[in-house]
């Protein structure tokens, strides 16, 4: 993304999070319970959005500043310039970063909670073992994001870990999350389907 595009972008994301403040406090939608859930939605992503827009647009205008000292005939200010230059530099690549990430549309089924089904793949009982602490280790990063589990089926082996476990993960943003991890371990093969209500 080119840097006018971003600031652009970003002055959009500002604008845009006041326009879904005005709407979710207009009496029409507070009336309408799906209007006000697809706006909520949008203004969390857009709220985010526009604080990250904000901080773009604040070491835009440093950097102005510092590159206008720079170039003054004064010394002490082109000194002075020179010294935050850099940490500017640095700041807004990380900040542009972070807010071309932030800018990619969110899938609408990352809010959705998640059936995780873990498989012992070729390995014996090594394989099963190593399943299980996998289940152990969603479990326990599920419990860090306050999300709840359950096991909803399990097929146990004879040393204690599972061939087959499938575990549903229920929270916001567990879809989101745990997409990312749909793979294939050394023995093990780990798949996600999105939990309809």
């Amino acid at each position: 993304m080119l840097s006018q595009d971003a600031l652009q972008q970003a002055q959009q994301s500002i604008e845009r999070r006041r326009e879904l403040e005005q709407q979710l406090s207009s009496p029409e939608v507070l009336a309408d319970q799906k209007k006000i859930k697809t706006l909520s939605v949008e203004y969390r992503h857009t709220q985010t959005l526009a604080e990250v827009g904000q901080a773009l647009l604040h070491v835009h205008q440093a950097l102005q500043d510092a590159r206008a000292a720079v170039a003054s005939d004064d010394s002490e200010l082109r000194s002075l310039g020179q010294s935050e230059l850099p940490q500017l530099e640095v700041q807004w690549r990380e900040i542009l970063a972070t807010f071309e990430r932030l800018s990619v549309p969110p899938d609408p089924h990352d809010a959705s909670d998640v059936i995780m089904e873990i498989r012992a793949g070729v390995g014996g009982d090594e394989a099963a073992l190593f399943a299980h602490d996998l289940c152990r280790m969603y479990a326990r990063f599920a419990e860090r994001m306050g999300w709840k589990t359950a096991i909803v089926s399990e097929s146990v082996n004879d040393v204690g870990g599972f061939k087959e476990v499938l575990m549903s993960v229920q929270g916001t943003g567990a879809y989101g999350w745990l997409k990312l991890v749909d793979m294939v371990y050394m023995w093990q093969i780990i798949t996600f389907h999105l939990f309809q209500r």
